[in-house]
């Protein structure tokens, strides 16, 4: 292979990590390609970090109870995220057994737990 000598530099982590920190949405077809083109770009790192693992296809700028608006929501799953702070809609989302984090916190490990990934 003529890529050879490269080998030894890329291994399956030094990916990923590539991966990561670069917007994939080019690569991604049909919904992980929609959520990325709706995300905030804060968001769109995590969000390739949980399409790398398989993660279902969230919903991107949905609006729960009174209108209140989470950035990232996997409705069957009852997780959201989000990047503002809201008492009252972040007390509807517990009420309603949602588990809410904000995008500062978020990790891609805890979210992929959370999902059964």
């Amino acid at each position: 292979y003529r890529n050879a000598r490269h080998h030894d530099k890329l291994t399956r982590g030094g990916a990923l990590s590539i991966f990561r920190e670069i917007s994939v949405a080019g690569g991604l077809s049909g919904p992980w390609h929609d959520a990325f083109e709706w995300v905030t770009s804060e968001a769109r790192p995590l969000l390739s970090q949980l399409a790398a693992v398989g993660a279902p296809v969230p919903g991107i700028g949905v609006e729960v109870g009174d209108g209140w608006l989470v950035e990232i929501l996997w409705q069957d799953a009852k997780v959201a995220v989000v990047t503002d702070e809201d008492s009252d809609r972040d007390v509807w989302l517990s009420e309603n057994g949602f588990h809410c984090v904000a995008l500062e916190r978020a990790s891609a490990a805890e979210l992929s737990a959370r999902l059964k990934i």
